[in-house]
């Protein structure tokens, strides 16, 4: 499994949440296995989390740039400025997992 974490302080709470559909579908007809909207907790109080998964890293850099040349996600990039402030990414690759 590989995880694109996007971290951002919110701004407009409403229009993040709303936007969420618009943005999840992209990505996962791109590539993306789901996406997941998080808010987030603890030293990060204020912040929400967009987490897209992937199977690999290839799968997200051909997401990656397919969504960079796309119209939609261009749309959505300029209707959702100022909505929110980014935080940080981080590249997350499974190497371990248990479940109950």
């Amino acid at each position: 499994m590989f995880v694109s974490n996007h971290t951002f302080i919110v701004h407009e709470p409403e229009n993040i949440i709303e936007g969420f559909e618009t943005i999840a579908d992209l990505w996962i007809k791109y590539g993306a296995k789901s996406c997941r909207l998080m808010d987030l907790a603890g030293s990060e109080i204020g912040k929400m989390g967009f987490i897209a998964i992937f199977d690999n890293m290839q799968q997200y850099g051909h997401c990656m740039d397919q969504l960079v040349e796309d119209d939609e996600f261009k749309n959505w990039q300029n209707q959702t400025s100022g909505t929110a402030t980014f935080t940080r990414h981080s590249l997350e690759r499974s190497i371990a997992l248990k479940t109950a």
